[in-house]
């Protein structure tokens, strides 16, 4: 029974590293993300006037879009 006991504790302090973890990553992945979105403002603020251009952009940081979505619905 002391063995189970001093094994639950070991176990808690895991899923808290493994949350500090995941919050660190979900840090860097918005960062990531409002540099996409500040790239994207510049691209449609020069090429405002060319679609095409814009496009491309979107096309780029659709991924970046999609990884934030899939980290909102987790």
């Amino acid at each position: 029974m002391k063995i189970s006991g001093e094994r639950t504790p070991k176990k808690k302090k895991k899923r808290e590293m493994r949350s500090q973890k995941e919050i660190f990553i979900f840090i860097h992945d918005l960062e990531n993300i409002f540099a996409g979105i500040t790239s994207l403002v510049r691209h449609w603020t020069i090429f405002s006037s060319k679609r095409t251009e814009v496009a491309c952009a979107e096309m780029t940081y659709g991924n970046m879009e999609i990884s934030m979505n899939k980290k909102k619905f987790s």
